[in-house]
């Protein structure tokens, strides 16, 4: 932070930082790093810049494997997404490299793997960040939305008044099922959402679509796990009306905004 705030502080710089970008690795500039009270502690340092902050290195998790015993399994990026997004508040998340030409399966410096010219898009490392980086478009805004636990269910939601969309991405961290109940305002009029789940059977499966009855809807998570909600709305009640509701395993969070997010495609 002494450099970041010397940069800020400086009447010849400041003008020039247009935003800041910091790396998602521990102090050897290797294993991956920054949990979720790291990255709160760094945006409290911040917020009174008023400046965008972009992650944009982070690599490592081994991608071979969903759920590893040691931490290092493909769902683990899902988790260091979740918590640079919602504890950091960054504006976006992006990987090293998506590949380096390495046909190995099991490499670890870029996202996936390529074999004579063809990305493998089976990588569960890959379908992990895919349900964040596919639908969270450029001018979504992040919107809270606990219940947050660290060893369970995590989850964050991001609204595009542009495209008329809202992605929910669900993570759970524990090994046993959960019952999700989601409930939208009568001012929100989306009727059903498209339903993509990763776990150490599936990768990126396309789910029959999570209908919306009335404002509520309601699914089974399986442990360790991760699922996207991606659903189309054609009328949002202005705010604070717009404020969305979820309410997981008996808990319940009103989600507010934030600020946009960048994001790019990811196929």
């Amino acid at each position: 932070m002494d450099y970041i705030n010397r940069l800020q502080n400086d009447p010849a710089t400041e003008p020039h930082l247009a935003f800041l970008s910091v790396h998602g690795y521990t102090q050897n500039g290797v294993n991956p790093g920054g949990n979720r009270d790291q990255m709160a502690d760094y945006y409290d340092r911040i917020d009174e810049f008023g400046k965008q902050s972009w992650q944009t290195e982070a690599s490592g998790f081994g991608p071979s494997e969903w759920l590893a015993s040691n931490g290092d399994g493909a769902i683990w990026i899902s988790r260091a997404i979740h918590e640079g997004l919602v504890y950091g508040n960054h504006n976006a998340w992006l990987y090293w490299q998506m590949t380096n030409g390495d046909t190995s399966p099991t490499q670890r410096e870029a996202l996936t793997s390529v074999s004579g010219g063809v990305v493998d898009t089976d990588n569960p490392k890959y379908a992990a960040a895919k349900h964040y980086f596919k639908f969270i478009r450029p001018d979504s805004v992040r919107i809270e939305a606990g219940i947050d636990d660290v060893t369970g269910i995590n989850i964050s939601a991001y609204l595009n008044e542009e495209d008329q969309t809202l992605t929910i991405v669900i993570l759970n961290m524990g090994t046993s099922d959960e019952f999700i109940d989601l409930v939208l305002p009568a001012g929100m009029d989306l009727s059903q959402f498209e339903m993509y789940r990763t776990n150490n059977n599936e990768t990126f499966a396309t789910l029959s679509p999570l209908l919306v009855n009335g404002s509520t809807a309601s699914f089974n998570m399986l442990g360790s796990s991760i699922v996207t909600l991606y659903g189309h709305y054609t009328a949002l009640v202005p705010e604070p009306a717009s404020a969305l509701l979820l309410v997981v395993a008996g808990g319940a969070a009103l989600m507010c905004r934030r600020g946009k997010m960048r994001g790019r495609d990811l196929h």
